[in-house]
This record gives C-alpha cells, sequence and structure tokens, in this order.
C-alpha cells in the first residue's frame, strides 16, 4: 500500500551513512527529535548493506566512461525542469538518475531488488502542491543523491530550513570548501553520473537540478564539452509556487521550525542571486552548447521543443526518441493533474 500524504516517519537523509547523516546535522538546531532520531538509526541500520553494496558497484564502475557530453537542465525551481527532464529522458540512450537512487544512491543498484519492497510504502503517490507522480523509476535531480554521498548539498536547507541563508555560500556556491571537500563531492558527481550509466544502460547524462545554474564553471571544469538548458519562468509566479511546492515538502520530511515571512524573503534573494550567476556564466558557455527556453514555449509545444533539442543534442536518437515523446504525451495525463509544474 502507497503512501497517499507527503508524510513520513524517516527523511532522504536515510540514504546516507551515518557518519555523512551526524556531520550534516551536527551544527543545525533539531525541533522534529524523533524524525531525527528514526532517520538516523536508518541510516545505521541500513549502512552496513550499503557498504557492501557499493563496494561491488564500484567494481562496476571502473569500466564506464563518461564519453558523451552530458546535457544539464538548469533553471530557477518550478519553471518547467521537471517536465523538460521527464520529455527528454525518453531519448533510448538517456542516462538519469531515478527517484530511488536519489534516496538511495549507495544502494543504487545493487540493494533495489529488496529496498524499493521496503521503502515503497513511505513514497507517496504524488508531489505536494502540484500533483507530479512519484515512483522509483522515474527521472529525479541529483541534489539529494549529492548530499547522501557526501557533506555538500543545498537541498539540505529543505531539513533545516531556518538556516537556509547560511548554507547557500558553502552548500549551493560551493564557496569556502576545502579542496578535499571539493574533490569529494566532484567524485561523488562522477559516480552519481557512472551509476545512472550502469543502471539504465544510457550513455548520455541527462541532468536536472537547478542548484546546477550557480556551479555552470564547476561543471565546464569537469565536462568542457556539456550542453546546457535554461528555462525561465516569469519571477513573480515563480517564487509563489516555489514557496507553495516547499511549505509541502518541508513539512514532511524538515526536522525544525522556521519562520514563514523570512523563509519567503529568503527566497527572493535566492531568486535574484540565480539570474546574477547565470546571466554572468552562460558567456563560458559556447553558444552550440546552450538551449534558452521560456517556460510558456514548452506547455505550448512540447513536442516541438522537444524534437528541436534532440536535433540539437543527440541527432542520431532523435527519431527513436520522438516516437517515445509521442507516446509519453498521450499518458501526460497520468504524470500530471495540472501544469504547475
Amino acid at each position: 500500500m502507497r503512501n497517499r500524504k507527503f508524510s513520513f516517519p524517516v527523511n532522504t537523509l536515510c540514504g546516507s551513512n551515518y557518519s555523512n547523516f551526524r556531520k550534516i546535522t551536527a551544527d543545525h538546531p533539531i525541533d522534529r527529535k524523533t524524525m531525527y532520531f528514526l532517520t538516523g538509526l536508518s541510516s545505521l541500520l541500513l549502512g552496513a548493506s550499503a557498504h557492501f553494496a557499493e563496494r561491488r558497484t564500484l567494481k562496476k564502475l571502473k569500466k564506464i566512461s563518461i564519453d558523451k557530453p552530458p546535457v544539464f537542465i538548469i533553471g530557477f525551481w518550478r519553471s518547467g525542469t521537471t517536465l523538460l527532464h521527464n520529455l527528454l529522458c525518453n531519448d533510448p540512450d538517456a542516462a538519469y538518475v531515478s527517484t530511488f537512487q536519489g534516496v538511495f544512491p549507495h544502494h543504487t543498484p545493487a540493494s533495489e531488488w529488496w529496498l524499493k519492497v521496503l521503502a515503497s510504502p513511505l513514497l507517496p503517490r504524488k508531489r505536494p502542491a502540484d500533483g507530479v507522480k512519484l515512483d522509483f523509476d522515474m527521472p529525479q535531480e541529483e541534489e539529494i543523491a549529492l548530499g547522501n554521498l557526501q557533506s555538500l548539498s543545498f537541498y539540505h536547507f529543505m531539513y533545516f530550513p531556518a538556516d537556509i541563508e547560511r548554507l547557500i555560500p558553502r552548500n549551493l556556491l560551493l564557496r569556502d570548501v576545502s579542496e578535499e571537500e571539493l574533490d569529494q563531492w566532484k567524485k561523488a558527481y562522477i559516480q552519481l553520473i557512472k551509476t545512472s550509466m550502469l543502471k539504465t544502460g544510457g550513455h548520455l547524462f541527462i541532468s536536472k537540478n537547478p542548484p546546477n545554474a550557480f556551479r555552470i564553471p564547476l561543471l565546464l571544469e569537469m565536462f568542457p564539452e556539456a550542453r546546457f538548458i535554461n528555462i525561465f519562468r516569469e519571477r513573480k509566479e515563480t517564487l509563489i509556487s516555489f514557496e507553495r511546492f516547499l511549505t509541502g515538502v518541508i513539512q514532511g520530511i524538515g526536522m525544525q521550525r522556521y519562520d514563514k515571512k523570512e523563509f519567503g524573503e529568503s527566497l527572493k534573494k535566492l531568486y535574484d542571486l540565480y539570474l546574477e550567476h547565470y546571466n554572468r556564466d552562460k558567456a563560458l558557455i559556447p553558444p552550440e552548447h546552450l538551449i534558452e527556453l521560456q517556460y510558456p514555449e514548452l506547455l505550448d509545444d512540447p513536442y516541438g521543443i522537444s524534437d528541436m533539442i534532440f536535433h540539437r543534442f543527440d541527432p542520431e536518437h532523435r527519431e527513436k526518441a520522438m516516437e517515445n515523446v509521442r507516446v509519453f504525451l498521450s499518458k501526460m495525463d497520468e504524470f500530471y493533474d495540472n501544469k504547475k509544474k
């Protein structure tokens, strides 16, 4: 029986190892102590099996190379990135992080066969606020998985919303971190990508991760030929949607009380910071490697936008990808209750 509400006894840090869980939570006030205790206990209990599962996976990853330039979908949260990601992952050569890998990166794919059975009752049928279908095999963004592999992730603000301001410089912008910490972050990202390739059998990694809009120089350092798709949505509409969405998410996984008015002001500053970083850093991307979209364009013509992107970034698999997109669009009501992606 699937969970009908976005409410959990534990949060997504249960997929981290226990030492990482302790490091992430060490300097934050905790209000939901039962969730904190149960999440830590789950992390501890899953840790032993994760160690052996990951050892088997890492041996296989040594044989995998990232030969195709990754495609990074960026843009501010609630700008249509989820819909675009689901469309592009219809590419038959697509590799992507699944929801299961997002929460349990140490267990993917070695322990999926039993852990999915154990965790499925906790997974809600839909996301809060927008009604988007949730399933362990569906494409997902990487930021939670990155935070479960090592300690730097901006999505820690969803556990600790009162601390969002102090998480931005270090966990989002990756400033004032040691060389060792940054190296661990890079290695975790490479491991995540290769694991997604192992799991899906695809060779073209398609990412959807809004925090990457703030990390373009670092991503280009790691993947000089990377492709980027930035999608824009009107500021006021985006922020209203984002704050509504986060209210549901934080109710489900947060461990801290917070002032909603102050939090809303932080989100406004975050949007302005996004524009500042993106407008400055997009000049580093070769024009032929960048596509810029408007959210209404995607809603009005998802088929045509998908075709244009495949033509630019993966013409080899365009024909089959578009066949899959056509099927996806014919069934889109199964994935979305409304158009507030």
